[in-house]
């Protein structure tokens, strides 16, 4: 008889603590439909595939609209340039140009060179200091009349790819010098 009363107390135990159980997790259908998770992703800011696929083809219309006005706006200052008559520095440049072509037997020349005559030109002492960036050296020769357009410099740098060849120290530059030949005493290469 013993048992029988230790069985019915044990089953009252189970059910008692299944009845606890399952009001602590909170009986009930937590789930959500997809329209309310599409909604609250939304309320996150997240955007469906279409949406997504507009803007981006906007974006790339706007990036072709832009090529576009670039190309013309080029068109027109190319036009305006040669419709103005040249200025006596433009006739001594295309004397240089010209017997620069003549002395380089077909080689293509990558110097830029700076305006200016060898006659004209000083030499400049200056030092480049650690941390300075490329901006701030090409501002620096700007500032000591080596080169005439510090954005144009620091573009050139750039473009060769020595941003990071940039060597620390004092250099001797003069005026009128070209870009290859600055470039090559900045990262001592010459």
């Amino acid at each position: 008889m013993k048992l029988k009363y230790y069985l019915r107390g044990l089953g009252i135990g189970i059910i008692t603590t299944a009845f606890i159980s399952s009001i602590a997790n909170g009986v009930g259908d937590k789930s959500i439909t997809t329209e309310q998770i599409i909604q609250r992703a939304k309320e996150l800011g997240m955007v469906t595939q279409e949406e997504y696929n507009a803007v981006n083809s906007d974006l790339t219309d706007a990036k072709n609209d832009l090529k576009d006005i670039q190309k013309q706006i080029s068109n027109e200052k190319e036009a305006v340039k040669e419709s103005e008559p040249p200025t006596v520095e433009e006739n001594k440049e295309d004397s240089a140009t010209d017997h620069e072509k003549e002395n380089s037997d077909n080689a293509t020349s990558t110097e830029t060179f700076i305006e200016g005559s060898a006659s004209e030109s000083i030499t400049v002492t200056f030092n480049i200091t650690p941390g300075m960036s490329s901006e701030a050296i090409s501002k620096l020769l700007e500032e000591k009349g080596i080169i005439p357009d510090a954005s144009e410099f620091n573009q050139y740098v750039i473009d060769t790819g020595n941003v990071n060849n940039l060597q620390i120290g004092e250099y001797e530059v003069k005026s009128g010098e070209s870009y290859d030949t600055i470039m090559g005493k900045l990262t001592k290469s010459e």
